[in-house]
């Protein structure tokens, strides 16, 4: 019974030192060995705490809101029994239209496919969550920018159930695909603080959001430096993933931005950027010249440009030189589809002075290379 007096003064003196509580701790002191229960039950034939019946009630009413202060929050574990019960109904709802689907003629079942794929893709996510078998922020790119999916409101109202890491990235794709205003509310400063926990994926999403929100007419490259140096130590790779994600604006980005990335370009690194501003002006005109950026785009993430050092120490690897090597016969075709048109042989003469660069590198490349097969 001391224990239990003990823990319940440390009760309510943590809970507050008003002079209420205070009030019932000398109340219960008066006596040195009534059980705290013959406040409530005075039946036991204990010894009684002196005090008149209006001050013992409000006593007794304290105690028992601190003792039921104690019990277990219960909203968060029956949201999440909730969300399990849904995902169960749905399965078996799915079962039932399946037998249903069935008897139907092939053009209502493919409908109702249709109409169930955005759902089926909800139900996934959540299931994966639940199992505790949604390992990263990949697979659920992979859910939530399918074609198919439209459960973005639901998945905001149910973000709560996700880790603080799995939240970041999902909000941002979240964001990306709805619009929905309420989440750069919530998660734009966690975007940048921890641009670096970001996964890759959703980094370059974050720069198409920053592109997506400014305003036509607007100074571009002064709106993407403000939120580049929102940014903790901006560095080269941060500055080719920016490339990649916005290379049909890439004349539009800031010239100066690498002078605050650590460490140099790699030769590689410099010829991917000074050829998408070179290309992005004319991306509108010609369709092959979009296709031809993108082409680029594509090979510097298969040949893990962004990752590249400037510093050679144990000889070229096969995705640098393969890089340099698809560069060259890249821009060699896109200076060929120049060829007659009038309005493009500023950009002709262009992509032939860089042809010549690129041809110098790739040689330098093979006089001392040793081609490392990774």
């Amino acid at each position: 019974m001391r224990r239990a007096f003990s823990r319940l003064s440390c009760q309510l003196l943590k809970r507050a030192e008003s002079d209420e509580l205070q009030s019932t701790i000398r109340f219960l002191a008066r006596g040195s060995k009534p059980a705290i229960s013959s406040l409530i039950d005075r039946s036991n034939g204990g010894e009684d705490v002196k005090g008149d019946p209006e001050e013992e009630a409000k006593h007794v009413e304290r105690i028992l809101k601190i003792l039921n202060s104690t019990l277990p929050e219960v909203e968060p574990r029956k949201r999440h029994v909730e969300v399990h019960y849904d995902i169960l109904f749905s399965q078996l709802k799915k079962i039932v239209e399946s037998s249903i689907e069935a008897t139907d003629r092939e053009g209502t079942r493919q409908r109702v496919e249709s109409n169930n794929v955005s759902e089926s893709l909800y139900d996934e996510l959540m299931l994966l969550q639940y199992t505790n078998k949604l390992t990263g922020a990949g697979q659920i790119a992979k859910i939530v920018l399918a074609k198919g999916f439209a459960e973005w409101s639901r998945v905001w109202d149910n973000i709560s159930l996700f880790s603080e890491n799995q939240r970041r990235d999902l909000s941002l794709l979240l964001y990306f695909r709805s619009g929905n205003s309420d989440i750069p509310q919530a998660f734009e400063e966690v975007w940048f603080r921890d641009y670096h926990r970001l996964h890759i994926i959703t980094q370059r999403l974050l720069w198409r959001c920053v592109a997506r929100k400014i305003d036509v007419g607007a100074d571009f490259a002064l709106a993407v430096k403000q939120q580049v140096d929102r940014v903790r130590h901006w560095t080269t790779k941060d500055l080719v993933v920016l490339y990649q994600s916005l290379f049909a604006k890439a004349h539009m980005l800031p010239q100066n931005l690498a002078d605050d990335a650590e460490p140099a370009l790699s030769r590689n690194q410099q010829l991917f950027i000074k050829t998408l501003r070179m290309l992005s002006p004319y991306e509108s005109s010609e369709r092959k010249i979009r296709k031809g950026m993108v082409r680029l785009v594509k090979l510097s993430i298969e040949n893990k440009v962004a990752s590249e050092s400037p510093e050679i120490t144990t000889g070229l690897s096969i995705y640098q030189y393969r890089f340099i090597r698809s560069l060259d016969l890249t821009v060699q075709e896109l200076h060929s589809a120049c060829e007659g048109k009038k309005q493009l042989e500023r950009l002709r003469h262009s992509l032939a002075s860089i042809l010549a660069t690129i041809h110098d590198e790739e040689q330098e490349v093979k006089s001392h290379m040793s081609v490392k097969f990774i």
